[in-house]
């Protein structure tokens, strides 16, 4: 579905401005009906800085929706109404109402738990670099799906951090502040040690398998070069119709035997893989986050 209204002049801000937003604009809703929606975005958002408009910023809100940035799309949904409210305009009103139901029940959620004990001494928190202020604590908030960092920096104590992946629509996560400001993260960060097996474990194991695989290729060749000599002489071999018999009786004994030693050398290497000591290898840390537990058109809009 393609809209448009016609652009209105401006009062506020320069001319410049103006003709570099409305060139912004304009490319922002070709490249959103060519379906290149994440070079549209950036285009329509310098455009609205430049030079604010209703219309712009609903093209803006209607291309994070095709990001699947959902709360932001929301947000910007709900300022758009505000606008069209205040500038009378019943399309734009009830475009940006119909997103905003839309888009309420898919918004994904968190909720950033700081204990009492922590809150009492005036802690910094902040969610994905932006200061999260203590309204906010302990309340759910809308975020756009995908993988956000949660910090607290409390005055002597070592600084708290831990990411958290957003995936589910329409789910609130939850991610604790523990009262003890001890360790990175809200989850047992103690090392602990593992065993594997060994560079020469591997290389050993490898030729093992490189000598076996040699001693069924040699031992079907020789198979092969056998069943050539009984087709080819009599019982006793003192006698043959081809000239090569002699050859292929030598290549035979010869392929026998390489499989025989290569199936020897094989099985050899791989018992001895298996009895070397397993080795110690790089502590790791273990990590655990807590959670409790549609199609769009294309719609492009005139700037104001």
């Amino acid at each position: 579905m393609i809209a448009a209204w016609p652009s209105l002049a401006r009062a506020d801000g320069s001319e410049t401005d103006k003709q570099i937003a409305q060139s912004l604009f304009d490319d922002g809703r070709t490249l959103l009906e060519a379906g290149r929606t994440a070079e549209a975005c950036p285009k329509f958002a310098e455009s609205q800085r430049l030079d604010p408009g209703g219309g712009t910023l609903l093209n803006l809100a209607l291309c994070h929706e095709l990001e699947n940035k959902t709360a932001t799309a929301w947000t910007e949904f709900r300022e758009a109404l505000s606008i069209a409210l205040r500038d009378d305009r019943k399309d734009r009103q009830e475009l940006a109402s119909s997103h905003i139901a839309t888009l309420l029940p898919k918004l994904t959620r968190l909720t950033v738990v700081v204990p009492e004990g922590i809150a009492a001494r005036d802690p910094e928190v902040t969610l994905d670099r932006s200061r999260l202020p203590a309204a906010a604590w302990n309340t759910e908030i809308p975020i756009d799906p995908g993988e956000h960092r949660i910090a607290v920096v409390v005055q002597g104590l070592p600084r708290w951090e831990t990411s958290l992946a957003t995936l589910d629509a329409g789910r609130t996560y939850r991610v604790e502040v523990p009262p003890a400001l001890d360790r990175q993260g809200p989850v047992p960060a103690e090392p602990r040690e593992t065993l594997g097996r060994s560079t020469t474990f591997w290389l050993v194991l490898g030729g093992a398998g490189l000598s076996l695989a040699t001693s069924v290729v040699t031992g079907l060749m020789a198979l092969d070069a056998n069943s050539y000599v009984k087709d080819n002489c009599s019982e006793q071999r003192d006698f043959c119709r081809v000239d090569d018999a002699a050859d292929a009786v030598s290549r035979a004994r010869t392929l026998a035997w390489v499989s025989t030693a290569t199936l020897v050398v094989g099985a050899g290497a791989a018992v001895f893989a298996f009895v070397l000591p397993l080795e110690k290898k790089s502590p790791i840390t273990a990590g655990v986050m807590v959670r409790d537990g549609a199609a769009f058109g294309t719609l492009s809009l005139a700037r104001f």
